[in-house]
């Protein structure tokens, strides 16, 4: 297993958010957390087999 440091993950978001105290943050949080939970509706239960998770 190959094992990471924080600092090899961290991601630089700078053109997207201007800090990490940036309000669109969570906008886009909560803009992915709904589109989730319509992809949810939409296909739960409609891929079986797929996935032997």
């Amino acid at each position: 297993m190959i094992i990471m440091t924080e600092k090899e993950i961290a991601w630089d978001l700078t053109e997207i958010f201007s800090g990490h105290d940036d309000h669109k943050i969570t906008e886009r949080i909560d803009n992915l957390s709904s589109k989730a939970t319509i992809l949810i509706k939409d296909y739960k239960g409609k891929i079986k087999g797929i996935c032997k998770c």
